[in-house]
């Protein structure tokens, strides 16, 4: 036996001769006494001070392990280590995919140009060299193609590269890899096809017979040639000389007009359901308004009519002179001439009217009967 120091004062503290720890177990010596390794920790060496944590995407459940189990193929820990239950262990995102953790939920198809080859993966890898991809997804630098983009003067209303279509007359594109050329400015024409930029509009349109030239992508005309009108906001028309345009799918909307493509459509923002709904409610706003000084303006109209036929209006008549009436000239002209013609719909035109003989009716009496 042995002792742990110099200088034991006891039989007790006499033992069998120490043991570093095995493998699993640790103690803060490294040799007996020593305790197992916690569960998410392992220990595969002999007479270890501490326990090791497992690595990302294994784990460990029991303790008093040598080593940590793997999680299931196609699952991470999401980059966590010293997991204790194969609960840490997610799904991770397939080849073609991403997210933020690089494990489900919440993955995202790899954007055309773009590829993914490996699973658990938090980006995805731009095409090298200019070259792109059929569509979302792809799994391998194998998907990307050299497609050769449209030129400055040229279109293609699907994909952007070629094949290309040069720009009508009266059209422009200065972008590469165009979807649709734009119209040159009211008034303005190009002198030739394939024009490049705004200022290759110098010329007016012919006013010849010009060679007949069909509506562009983005565009319609109820023959499908010129003149033609911007598809309306929320429709598209890919194809060339179309007598109308396609409305976008399952209540999509477009940015604005002249939309020449599917990919234009896209679904509502959160603020253009609010502006659809404020405007409802600024309508009916309105429309309440309207009707209610409608209402008023009728009541009015009511009461002045019944007030006029209750009173009938007496109008002062200037021009009246006292000869008018059959005066002589050593007769006195009534204090005040009304015009007995007014409009009383019960007793037609018959009033009183007071002078200085007393009242007379203008209608049926005669000075001497005054």
């Amino acid at each position: 036996q042995t002792t742990d120091r110099d200088g034991s004062t006891a039989q007790s503290e006499c033992h069998d001769t120490l043991q570093p720890c095995s493998v699993g177990t640790y103690s803060v010596s490294g040799i007996q006494p020593c305790q197992p390794c916690s569960a998410g920790t392992y220990q595969d060496g002999t007479g270890q001070k501490t326990c090791k944590q497992c690595k990302a995407d294994t784990y460990q459940d029991a303790s008093g392990s040598t080593q940590c189990k793997d999680c299931p193929a196609g699952q991470s820990t999401q980059g966590h280590a010293g997991s204790d239950s194969v609960d840490d262990c997610v799904g991770l995102c397939p080849a073609g995919y991403y997210s933020p953790t690089g494990s489900a939920p919440g993955c995202t198809m790899c954007k055309k140009g773009y590829y993914q080859d490996k699973a658990g993966q938090t980006s995805c890898i731009d095409c090298p060299g200019g070259n792109t991809t059929d569509g979302q997804g792809s799994t391998s630098l194998n998907d990307c193609k050299s497609y050769n983009k449209c030129g400055a003067g040229t279109y293609n209303p699907d994909t952007g590269h070629t094949p290309c279509t040069p720009c009508a007359i009266g059209y422009f594109s200065s972008e590469v890899g165009a979807f649709q050329c734009r119209r040159c400015p009211g008034g303005y024409s190009t002198p030739d096809k394939g024009s490049t930029s705004r200022k290759d509009c110098t010329v007016a349109p012919p006013t010849t017979q010009p060679p007949v030239m069909r509506c562009q992508s983005g565009t319609y005309s109820t023959t499908g040639n010129m003149p033609c009108t911007d598809c309306a906001k929320d429709t598209y028309q890919p194809g060339v000389g179309q007598k109308s345009c396609i409305p976008c799918p399952d209540e999509q909307v477009t940015d604005g007009e002249g939309s020449s493509y599917l990919g234009d459509c896209h679904a509502k923002s959160e603020e253009q359901k609010g502006l659809t709904a404020g405007t409802i409610s600024v309508i009916g706003v309105i429309a309440g308004i309207v009707i209610i000084v409608s209402l008023v303006m009728l009541l009015l109209f009511v009461r002045h009519r019944r007030a006029n036929a209750a009173n009938p209006r007496l109008v002062l008549n200037e021009n009246v002179t006292a000869s008018d009436l059959g005066y002589g000239s050593g007769q006195s002209a009534p204090r005040g001439f009304m015009n007995p013609m007014y409009d009383d719909p019960n007793n037609g035109p018959t009033i009183e009217m007071e002078t200085t003989h007393g009242t007379m009716n203008p209608s049926f009496q005669t000075p001497d009967e005054v």
